[in-house]
């Protein structure tokens, strides 16, 4: 299924774009050891400093980067293996606060993440910022992952925000390569 197309419109308002592991939760070493251990209950193996270059890209694809295959097992475990560390998650200082600010400004707050709805619906609880947030997109509404466009040319979409008025906030490049390809495939 191909990503949706937003269209520029003067009716959008201007929104930020979030991503949240790694971005306003520090997650990133969380899932690096998650991943690790969800490889070995596979049968596989990877090291720890390629897993964690990969981490921000969507587990579809980190896996195939990674092992050169599929591996629903290692994908099903990682999901296991990251719900044991989730309680050592923390919000980054000021990122509840950051949300508030941009949504009382007017701007549309939308998250975007590669992330399953329910490993979202957590690390939501720990932001506790849910007034300032006005829509959301994960991997569960999209068929590609980052570093693919499609999460934040969906979180555009939820949130009514206009392609031309938006910015995207993010901590790897793979949120850097999805949010110039949104821009670049659906503006120029």
């Amino acid at each position: 299924m191909p990503p949706p197309t937003p269209v520029a419109s003067p009716d959008g308002r201007p929104g930020v774009l979030f991503d949240v592991d790694g971005t306003l939760v520090d997650t990133n070493y969380l899932h690096t050891l998650a991943w690790s251990r969800a490889f070995r209950d596979a049968g596989e193996w990877a090291p720890m400093n390629a897993i964690h270059r990969l981490v921000g890209m969507g587990s579809d694809q980190l896996v195939q980067q990674l092992l050169g295959h599929d591996s629903p097992e290692a994908s099903e475990a990682h999901t296991r293996r990251y719900r044991e560390l989730i309680d050592d998650a923390r919000v980054f200082p000021g990122a509840a606060g950051l949300l508030r600010r941009v949504h009382d400004a007017g701007v549309a707050v939308v998250l975007a993440t590669s992330a399953p709805a329910d490993q979202l619906a957590a690390l939501r609880q720990l932001l506790d910022a849910d007034d300032a947030i006005d829509a959301q997109t994960t991997a569960d509404d999209v068929s590609e992952s980052k570093p693919a466009p499609s999460v934040f040319v969906s979180a555009m979409q939820t949130g009514g925000v206009d392609p031309s008025r938006a910015v995207a906030v993010g901590d790897s490049k793979w949120d850097v390569q999805a949010a110039r390809a949104a821009c670049t495939s659906h503006l120029l």
